[in-house]
């Protein structure tokens, strides 16, 4: 009848769904007597699969689908690499960590990644993923990591800790680990949906992004939060710069994503980096040039006018 097939559905019509080839077909299906009745027809020719084979498609109890439309594989597991100006890619050296790297940040040295790893069967789904702190000179791995789903991970200024997410969509608390894993994670802010994104030069802030609004917790005397910046826009992605003085972030104020800049300490001012989009921006450690994303591009800015825009990819 049919050679292969995978994710199978069974529909209150009658029908059995499966994906094959990445296309969606239905057959027939006598469920009282588990008989194939007829021939395999065609129902989508375009969806999308992960390399399990599975297709991404949803289907409700009435018969409606929903499905992700596109062509060929998505990886469910992905490999680290170092990209130069020269566009040159290198990749890093495989660990038994396998899955899908996602969230990866360098510490200030420069020879540690710290990456996030869904591993698993689930690994393109928002499941369990754990944090890995990977030596590049050595090539060696550490796992801080051993339970639930920690994303996000961003080092201290003096490179001993690491802050995080643990949790999913909705409900995210920041925590913090050290670094060699010598100890068990810390909880800063329990019970928001926060997305750190950087920690402050001076070791005392850490920004993060809740509700489409960027905050800062205080690590002075306890952690605390106070808003940096609520418009009625999407921000998020908020970057310290290396001296303190600036922070990056992305809004959507002018109907698509954008990097803005504004000061730390009288952020009522903004200067708009990025031209056509732009995303996830990152400072350059010397704090000479800021990186961002732009659909498949990576971009840098120069911080002496934020508009000298040059591509990298």
């Amino acid at each position: 009848m049919f050679s292969s097939g995978s994710n199978p559905r069974y529909l209150p019509t009658g029908h059995l769904v499966y994906g094959a080839e990445g296309r969606l077909w239905a057959v027939r299906f006598d469920a009282s007597r588990l008989e194939v009745n007829g021939t395999p027809a065609l129902v989508l020719t375009s969806v999308l699969t992960k390399d399990s084979g599975a297709v991404n498609v949803a289907i409700s109890n009435n018969g409606s689908l929903g499905y992700v439309s596109g062509t060929g594989a998505i990886a469910e597991r992905s490999e680290l690499v170092l990209v130069d100006r020269q566009r040159r890619v290198t990749p890093v050296a495989q660990t038994e960590a396998t899955g899908r790297y996602i969230h990866p940040g360098f510490a200030p040295d420069g020879r540690r990644v710290a990456v996030s790893v869904r591993q698993g069967p689930g690994a393109f789904e928002d499941s369990g993923a754990d944090l890995w702190v990977l030596d590049l000179d050595r090539r060696t791995r550490n796992r801080l990591t051993f339970a639930q789903s920690n994303l996000l991970p961003i080092w201290s200024p003096d490179g001993s800790r690491i802050a995080f997410a643990r949790g999913f969509a909705g409900r995210l608390d920041i925590l913090s680990v050290a670094a060699d894993g010598s100890s068990e994670p810390q909880a800063l802010l329990v019970g928001g949906g926060a997305y750190p994104a950087s920690w402050s030069g001076d070791g005392r802030t850490i920004a993060y992004a809740e509700q489409n609004d960027l905050w800062m917790l205080s690590l002075d005397g306890g952690p605390t939060s106070s808003l940096f910046l609520r418009t009625p826009f999407n921000e998020s992605a908020p970057r310290f710069s290396p001296d303190g003085r600036w922070v990056a972030y992305t809004s959507d104020k002018t109907g698509q994503s954008e990097v803005y800049v504004r000061p730390f300490r009288d952020p009522g001012t903004e200067e708009i980096v990025s031209a056509g989009g732009g995303r996830e921006p990152v400072w350059a450690h010397n704090g000479s040039e800021l990186y961002f994303r732009s659909g498949s591009q990576m971009l840098a800015a120069r911080i002496e006018t934020f508009r000298a825009v040059s591509r990298l990819a």
